[in-house]
């Protein structure tokens, strides 16, 4: 099984859409998957189990409070039959501050290690370095950093690749950025310079995939599934076909080690 966290302390970057279109083309490729919203925006299990209905079911939050809780027990389906979702309410605010309060940094990884039969966990977390995503980092496997291009970007990951190399040194040695996604691309001279920008600081941690920036992206949430699932001829579909393989490579390949990229 492996564990993938989505992440950045910028909002707007795309991490929801990147959690929502990775399962779903890993499940494209027969992959099992399993998403966890631990953002107690709870975009994620709005878009794949519907707003109106999220009251219905129990989240992540009553997990986080009660570790005698059975996790296999908080899984649902979504529309795409190959992946389900373990969805989280507002509440899970309140439990982050209690938490925090206990310096409970390993709560996430306990319930995680009860949960068998997915060959992907996909964790999308909150735009903030909190007790909640570094809950996530210590149970997870691999990070992936979805960021649009830009100049502040640069010293935001840079403090979030910091992080992830403390978890690795101090309480997680297997975790990994697997790489910086870039995203929302438009055309223009001025993307491009800061696309060249991140990739010159970053180098190969960067992904060579990079996604576009288009309507079908919120069509497809609108709908709660992958956009290959809406249009899979189109350019985003293309991109996210594309970032799977390059994701699934970069799991196998031995370069990727502590944090950085080698």
């Amino acid at each position: 099984m492996n564990i993938i966290t989505i992440a950045n302390t910028k909002g707007g970057t795309g991490k929801t859409t990147t959690a929502l279109n990775l399962s779903a083309e890993l499940a494209r490729l027969n992959k099992s998957v399993l998403l966890i919203d631990l953002d107690p925006q709870g975009s994620l299990s709005k878009t794949v189990t519907g707003e109106g209905s999220l009251t219905q079911f129990s989240g992540i939050e009553e997990l986080l409070s009660n570790p005698k809780l059975n996790p296999p027990e908080f899984i649902y389906e979504t529309k795409n039959k190959k992946v389900s979702i373990i969805p989280c309410r507002s509440e899970l605010s309140e439990i982050s501050l209690k938490l925090l309060m206990n310096a409970s940094f390993f709560s996430l990884n306990k319930i995680l290690k009860k949960i068998k039969g997915y060959e992907y966990i996909i964790i999308d977390t909150q735009p903030s370095k909190n007790i909640l995503m570094l809950n996530a980092f210590a149970g997870s496997d691999f990070v992936i950093v979805p960021t649009n291009p830009g100049i502040y970007p640069l010293m935001d990951i840079a403090e979030l690749e910091k992080t992830i190399i403390e978890t690795a040194e101090n309480s997680n040695p297997g975790l990994k950025l697997l790489g910086v996604l870039i995203t929302m691309v438009q055309r223009g001279i001025v993307y491009r310079q800061l696309e060249a920008d991140l990739r010159n600081y970053f180098k190969e941690k960067v992904f060579t995939t990079t996604i576009t920036r288009t309507v079908k992206s919120e069509e497809s949430a609108l709908e709660g599934v992958g956009i290959t699932e809406l249009d899979s001829k189109c350019k985003l579909s293309v991109n996210y076909r594309s970032l799977t393989l390059e994701v699934l490579e970069r799991i196998i390949a031995p370069r990727y080690s502590k944090g950085r990229v080698k």
